[in-house]
């Protein structure tokens, strides 16, 4: 009995055997035949229709920004409190810091103590505040969580001043809407001709121009100025870059302008046009797209490359810490119509180019306007039946969105 069951399973399994080669030959022609369909598809309807948007020329190379920027000149031995934040607007005359001295340490001896008292009368207040007032408290508390935990000294001075701002307007509020004669509007009216009066007593750091704040300076402010930039090209501002030392003195960049200074090669000078407005993003300062206008180009027959300078007039207030950077120029940009450039044939003897699709069983030849090319896709137009007279070209039909290409 065991031994027919054996003869059994061993009948079994060669039938099994046998019929493995078909196997494995049908589920390799439908592998193939799988592959070929994904590929056919893909080159289909990812490298060979006739479709519409837009379509750029880009180019990446290292800039260097000149700003028109003051360091401010400051007694070194002593050290400051900051008023106002980094990448903050200052009027000219402005106090920016004020020195940490006696005095100084006596007037917030004296501002603690004014707002102590003025403290302690708010909390027998009525705890009916204006909405300008509470909107002032969701302020405060924003800021102390948003900051809780910071480690630099001068993030906590500024984060410290801008609380106070805060509550002195807070104070303000509660005073005007206080009666006159009433103990806590004396006292803050006290305190507020107190932060004045000190202000101009304490020894204290003057804005001498109106701009942006930095508490970041590099040794090239003084070097390379905004009145000789016309005098300046890429290689020389290159070779200044070793000079760059960082230290934390104060300056004031202006916020209306700055000169980007960079180098591309011969083969795109084709793109440039003078006074002409780009599209720039500096990598450095995050995705800003900057609207660049090309002051001048030419050619450094030191490197045999184009030196390119631009100006631009906004944003500058995320650049007050940049010099070498990176930046992406958008050389120009296509809307409308477009195919692969491998889809592009050229007439013999002729600067003309023209496409081929598959259309009713045939391979048709149509004549194209090549508008740019950036070297994966080409930017197109159909021809207008004056022009192509005069060519002395023919067309059966026009190149319509989604014609299916022949690619060369």
């Amino acid at each position: 009995m065991e031994k027919n069951k054996q003869e059994l399973s061993s009948e079994k399994n060669r039938k099994i055997l046998s019929k493995l080669p078909y196997l494995v030959c049908l589920v390799g022609v439908v592998l193939i035949i799988i592959r070929a369909f994904i590929g056919t598809n893909k080159e289909q309807t990812l490298d060979s229709l006739v479709k519409i948007g837009n379509i750029e020329c880009t180019h990446s190379t290292e800039a260097i920004i000149v700003k028109d920027e003051t360091v401010l000149v400051r007694d070194t031995s002593k050290k400051y409190i900051s008023t106002i934040s980094s990448g903050e607007k200052v009027a000219n005359n402005a106090i920016i810091a004020t020195y940490k001295n006696q005095e100084y340490e006596y007037y917030l001896q004296e501002l603690e103590r004014m707002d102590n008292e003025i403290l302690e009368l708010m909390k027998n207040l009525p705890m009916v505040y204006s909405s300008e007032t509470k909107s002032l408290i969701n302020d405060i508390n924003k800021l102390v969580k948003a900051k809780y935990g910071t480690t630099s000294y001068l993030d906590m001075q500024l984060n410290l001043n801008f609380c106070n701002e805060l509550l002195t307007k807070k104070a303000d509020i509660i005073a005007n809407s206080s009666q006159n004669g009433s103990l806590i509007k004396e006292l803050i009216e006290q305190r507020n001709e107190y932060v004045e009066t000190s202000k101009a007593a304490n020894d204290n750091i003057i804005a001498t121009r109106s701009g942006i704040v930095s508490y970041e300076t590099d040794n090239l402010e003084n070097v390379l100025t905004f009145e000789d930039a016309d005098n300046y090209n890429f290689s020389y501002l290159k070779s200044k870059l070793d000079e760059i030392k960082h230290m934390g003195n104060i300056k004031i960049v202006n916020n209306y302008e700055a000169y980007i200074f960079a180098q591309v090669s011969l083969e795109y000078e084709k793109y440039l046009t003078q006074n002409k407005t780009y599209n720039l993003k500096i990598l450095e300062a995050g995705e800003n797209v900057y609207k660049a206008c090309l002051l001048k180009y030419e050619k450094d027959e030191t490197t045999g490359k184009i030196d390119i300078i631009f100006s631009i007039n906004s944003g500058i207030e995320n650049l007050i810490n940049v010099r070498d950077c990176q930046i992406e120029i958008t050389l120009w940009s296509n809307s409308g119509m477009y195919v692969p450039a491998t889809a592009l044939y050229q007439y013999d003897g002729k600067d003309v180019y023209y496409v081929q699709i598959v259309k009713y069983g045939k391979v048709i030849q149509i004549p194209i306007v090549v508008k740019n090319n950036n070297g994966v896709y080409a930017a197109i137009e159909n021809y207008d039946v004056g022009k192509l007279e005069q060519l002395g070209l023919t067309r059966d039909y026009k190149l319509q969105v989604y014609d299916r290409l022949v690619i060369n």
